[in-house]
């Protein structure tokens, strides 16, 4: 299979790749090859591109995932490989996340959206 990660920055990954595991809406979910065409929403955690040589580990914070005909592509609002994280930094943005004043449903949204990814780095991070 391959794998093409994106982000609004452009293209973060591409590789051949046996398995991926990542951070659905609602929980994990996992490809294989031969998996059957979806297009689901992604949540932010970590997600696991294995290969047979490698692992590839990242932290995603929402967007789309899509499999058609073997060929996986994400479209991530936000990506980071794991040996990046700065811990540090991931506990300063999980402590502004949290102390951010919100208006509006669209500032609460965007709030919540910043604690998950901050929390999903520092909870990757070494």
């Amino acid at each position: 299979m391959f794998l093409s990660v994106v982000t609004p920055e452009g293209s973060f990954y591409e590789g051949e790749i046996e398995s991926l595991i990542a951070p659905g809406w609602d929980g994990s979910l996992g490809v294989l090859k031969g998996h059957a065409p979806m297009v689901t929403e992604l949540g932010s955690g970590l997600m696991t591109a294995r290969s047979d040589s490698a692992e590839e580990k990242m932290v995603l914070s929402g967007g789309y995932l899509q499999v058609l005909k073997n060929k996986i592509t994400v479209l991530a609002t936000y990506a980071c490989k794991v040996v990046d994280i700065d811990a540090e930094q991931a506990k300063k943005d999980l402590e502004e996340a949290k102390m951010l004043k919100t208006k509006n449903d669209a500032e609460m949204k965007g709030r919540l959206e910043a604690i998950a990814r901050a929390q999903a780095l520092l909870d990757n991070s070494k």
